[in-house]
């Protein structure tokens, strides 16, 4: 049985608390203020992999002095003021992946709507063959492995740099870079501390994560690519 089959809407109550256990512990704050100004900069989650705001996609020399070839607007160009067209000159690939920041809105994006918010989940649902991956998902982490497999370095951005590119570069970490759920929230709080003030990223987070066969919110990822069918 898998670990998304034995997991009850209890048991993902538990990991969040767990990860606000892991949060407070490492003194970051649980409900960061929402008003608060983006961060200052982007932020390094991973190498050749950044997160930051539609400021930091809009800064054209400090792309390039950060060696970026490729900018991910994980919401609009309506919103974030650039567009592929933006980029022609620098040489930088784009690509919009059209996330719409609301609550639930992670999860209406990663499975096209089909995902249900964790409060009044039942148990019986919790099916990975219920939570079909988008095209917005798959297009995300296939540009972001593309880029990665030549050492190229990206940007992951939303108009804030605090909720969707933020969900997405936790997902990568644990999809790709063998972290578990607490460590890669934890490792990009450090870094930009306003970050996932809507909490019910987090509450999407955590059913993702299940979602790819992990049965505690600190279990790493299975290295087995046959063992989710997410992937």
């Amino acid at each position: 049985m898998d670990a998304m089959a034995s997991t009850t809407e209890s048991d993902l109550a538990e990991w969040i608390s767990e990860i606000d256990k892991a949060l407070l512990s490492a003194g970051l704050p649980l409900r960061p203020d929402r008003q608060a100004p983006p961060h200052a900069e982007m932020s390094e989650v991973s190498p050749h992999i950044y997160v930051g705001s539609s400021r930091d996609a809009r800064n054209v020399e400090s792309l390039k002095a950060a060696g970026i070839t490729c900018v991910i607007n994980c919401g609009s160009s309506d919103e974030s003021g650039t567009s592929s067209r933006y980029y022609d000159r620098a040489g930088i690939s784009y690509v919009e992946l059209g996330m719409h920041d609301s609550n639930g809105a992670f999860g209406q994006w990663l499975t096209d709507g089909k995902l249900p918010a964790l409060s009044g989940t039942k148990a019986s649902s919790l099916d990975r063959n219920n939570f079909p991956p988008t095209k917005a998902l798959d297009m995300a982490m296939k540009t972001i492995r593309s880029q990665a497999k030549y050492g190229r370095s990206l940007l992951l951005h939303c108009v804030e740099g605090k909720n969707r590119s933020v969900a997405i570069g936790i997902a990568f970490l644990v999809r790709k870079c063998q972290f578990d759920l607490i460590s890669a929230i934890v490792h990009v709080k450090r870094l930009r501390p306003e970050s996932l003030s809507n909490r019910s990223y987090i509450e999407q987070l955590v059913i993702y994560h299940a979602l790819l066969g992990c049965s505690s919110p600190h279990e790493s990822r299975k290295s087995n690519k046959g063992s989710c069918a997410i992937w």
